[in-house]
């Protein structure tokens, strides 16, 4: 067997953006169809997918549960997680020569997100998963994941993101992003985001379902927070109504959400496949036989270097940074520096004037990629705010200042997975505390 050549597989990105399901649909046919023996959830949306995703993995795990995330921040495998097991490079090689044996010349003509699709798929089948958590990539009519039936859809919020292929007409993504939905398959709608304020996108929401006949579960109606507390079923019931775990006590809102969602969507799915009602599950959540799901790493994880107290987040677009600015807040965590790396193809401006909101210092810093910003990108307005040509630099110039309080690394999971990588800080070895709860002391 041949070893997986990454950076050879990740080459297949110049070619990212191949529209249309044809030739995922075909290869899947050629691999036997091997997502066809497993109950699929997609989610979607432009923000909290992959958190979302990564608790309903949790809840699901007393069954056997395969879970698909991207991007990942410091290795490949990240990506494909099975409860139970440690997914390793050794096993993806093999998937993937499978893959390339059985395609013969189709294999070339797939982009680098419909191999590793494929490859989830594969995987999974191989594991005898019973579900699959699928986080959607881009939009979501031609997203990779969505060659299946699915029995649950999500779809967390809608925001403006990836323009140059999306637009920026707030209907227009809301409609791409409802691609993942099916007619009499239920939908889990977030009501989070941009999309809020965008009365004709709200309306589409309600008429689309209706005329598709899409069971519409929404947040604030059949799932909720309310106080200290959360809710999932009738509102006006109080046997509804549950306390956090917690561990989740001291997570920012956008975490607590996330978790919501998807003990509505395990609620749904715990009735059809009989499994422990969401009250008596999430009494013992984190699970100690079920390791941390990648995707929660990174999403304002608290975590101690250099003797600096840090709080890392991958807020990648406004509506992101808006979040992270928000619960800085709300959390009381004093932290006024922050150290940011945007890439290029995102509204970096838009993201710093966001920044600028909360933090008194502002340090950027570039990375080596084609994808990564420069302070020629900059607008003028922005020109005051110190520009170091690496990571490094940048925490040299950090650990000058004085002082204790908290500083925040962010902006691309591509530039946070760097500085991981730095560190030597391994996704794959948090336990959930450590994500949810941080290693502060």
């Amino acid at each position: 067997m041949t070893k997986l050549d990454f950076e050879k597989l990740f080459m297949k990105r110049l070619g990212a953006i191949k529209p249309g399901l044809g030739r995922m649909k075909s290869a899947s046919e050629v691999m036997g169809n091997p997502s066809q023996n497993a109950h699929n959830i997609l989610v979607g949306g432009t923000n909290g997918k992959g958190g979302c995703s990564a608790f309903l993995w949790s809840l699901l795990a007393t069954r056997r549960v395969g879970l698909f995330t991207s991007p990942h921040l410091v290795s490949f495998t990240e990506r494909m997680q099975v409860s139970g097991e440690n997914i390793d490079e050794l096993q993806l090689s093999e998937v993937h020569e499978q893959l390339q044996t059985k395609l013969g010349d189709g294999y070339e003509d797939l982009s680098f997100f419909e191999v590793a699709t494929l490859m989830a798929y594969q995987l999974f089948h191989q594991k005898n998963c019973q579900f699959n958590v699928m986080e959607v990539g881009l939009g979501g009519r031609w997203d990779c994941t969505n060659i299946v039936e699915p029995e649950a859809s999500i779809i967390c919020s809608i925001s403006r993101d990836h323009e140059q292929f999306l637009g920026s007409d707030l209907k227009g993504i809301l409609q791409e992003k409802l691609g993942i939905c099916r007619p009499h398959v239920p939908l889990f709608w977030g009501a989070s985001g941009e999309v809020l304020e965008s009365q004709e996108a709200l309306d589409y929401l309600e008429e689309h379902t209706k005329e598709k006949n899409i069971p519409l579960h929404s947040w604030g109606v059949n799932f909720g927070i309310d106080g200290d507390r959360f809710f999932c079923g009738n509102k006006a019931d109080e046997e509804s109504y549950s306390t956090f775990p917690k561990i989740l006590d001291t997570a920012p809102s956008f975490i607590r959400r996330n978790f919501v969602m998807a003990v509505a969507c395990y609620d749904y799915l715990s009735k059809r496949h009989g499994l422990q009602h969401w009250k008596t599950r999430i009494q013992g959540f984190p699970y100690a036989d079920i390791q941390a799901p990648n995707s929660l790493v990174g999403r304002f994880q608290r975590v101690t270097l250099d003797d600096k107290y840090v709080i890392f987040d991958v807020c990648h677009n406004p509506d992101g940074m808006r979040q992270l600015s928000q619960n800085i807040k709300a959390k009381e965590a004093n932290a006024k520096t922050a150290i940011i790396s945007i890439l290029r193809d995102k509204k970096f401006d838009e993201i710093l004037d966001i920044a600028k909101q909360c933090f008194s210092k502002i340090y950027l810093f570039a990375i080596e990629h084609d994808r990564g910003f420069g302070k020629g990108d900059l607008a003028s307005r922005h020109h005051d705010l110190e520009f170091f040509e690496d990571f490094d630099a940048s925490w040299t110039r950090v650990k000058q200042d004085k002082g204790t309080e908290p500083l925040v690394i962010c902006g691309s999971v591509m530039a946070v997975g760097k500085v991981f990588e730095q560190f030597n800080l391994d996704p794959k070895q948090y336990s959930c505390q450590d994500v949810l709860q941080g290693t502060w002391p």
